[in-house]
């Protein structure tokens, strides 16, 4: 990824977009670093909005859809917003996030981990 075109994608980003997309990156780390909010699997069945919600418990539903919005537009994300946002699956715990960034999404997770605004 050119280096204009990180920045500007980065300058364009909301901090909410921003905050997702880092846990994309890591999720497990975002947990962790949380005091392990979601953690492991369970017997139970969970969505990606239920995972979201307890890492983010300050944060609205909407405000959430939004920023996954925003990554879909971007194409760092793959289509978390469809109805597989909703869906119950084997609770993988906080690994339920993994595996969602697009390849453009990885290149600049790539680049945005050799510069300074990366938090985890």
């Amino acid at each position: 990824m050119a280096n204009e075109d990180f920045n500007k994608l980065q300058g364009e980003l909301s901090e909410d977009e921003s905050l997702l997309f880092e846990i994309f990156i890591d999720p497990v780390a975002y947990d962790r670093s949380t005091g392990s909010l979601v953690g492991h699997a369970t017997p139970f069945y969970k969505s990606i909005s239920q995972v979201l919600k307890t890492l983010l418990p300050d944060m609205s539903q909407v405000r959430i859809q939004s920023a996954i919005k925003g990554l879909e537009s971007h194409g760092l994300v793959g289509h978390l917003s469809s109805p597989d946002y909703e869906a119950l699956r084997h609770d993988k715990g906080i690994r339920l996030l993994q595996n969602k960034l697009t390849e453009k999404g990885k290149a600049h997770a790539q680049r945005l981990a050799s510069t300074s605004e990366y938090l985890l």
